[in-house]
């Protein structure tokens, strides 16, 4: 069984995507939106990262793992995600082998949840 990593993608790109989904309310196929949207700015192997990244982060959101970086919206299916997660999918290493389908691929949880915090903004005075 070969193992396989992730690249890295930069902060701009996994923005980039996000918008496109949302652009496209979430309706279609998220690798056909995604490929669509960026492929004429970013390399094949930049927008799979990104659309492997943005799934495995979701796969948090939806475990309910991230209810500090994340805001419910009244009356809508969505939620809203705070910035420092969009920068830990970016970063935080992603691994994964031969025998797992996207499905199947995810983010090491507490090294994810160290690195949203890291990026996190400090609100409050002392």
């Amino acid at each position: 069984m070969k193992s396989y990593t992730v690249s890295p993608v930069s902060v701009q790109l996994i923005h980039a995507a996000n918008q496109a989904i949302v652009e496209k309310c979430g309706r279609g196929d998220i690798a056909i939106t995604l490929t669509v949207a960026l492929a004429s700015k970013y390399t094949a192997e930049e927008v799979l990262a990104v659309t492997y990244r943005l799934h495995a982060m979701q796969k948090i959101v939806l475990a309910g793992k991230s209810l500090a970086w994340t805001r419910a919206v009244k009356d809508q299916p969505y939620q809203m995600v705070n910035d420092a997660m969009f920068r830990a999918a970016a970063r935080t290493p992603l691994k994964y082998t031969s025998q797992q389908s996207i499905e199947d691929i995810s983010f090491d949880e507490q090294e994810f949840l160290k690195n949203a915090l890291e990026e996190s903004d400090i609100e409050g005075k002392a």
